[in-house]
């Protein structure tokens, strides 16, 4: 697909903020291993959809 500068800019925005959610989850020691893991496979999913669009 094409997509306009402000949609490439809204992906961009998206993918970044989804990077600093996982670096925020993985600091926080008193959440539950297996949730950070769960988060951190699900925010996966999504910066790699950002990137893959």
């Amino acid at each position: 697909m094409i997509y306009s500068n402000e949609e490439c800019q809204t992906l961009l925005l998206v993918e970044y903020r989804k990077t600093m959610e996982r670096s925020v989850y993985s600091t926080i020691e008193s959440l539950p291993i297996a949730f950070k893991s769960a988060m951190d496979c699900q925010l996966e999913l999504d910066i790699k959809r950002c990137e893959a669009m």
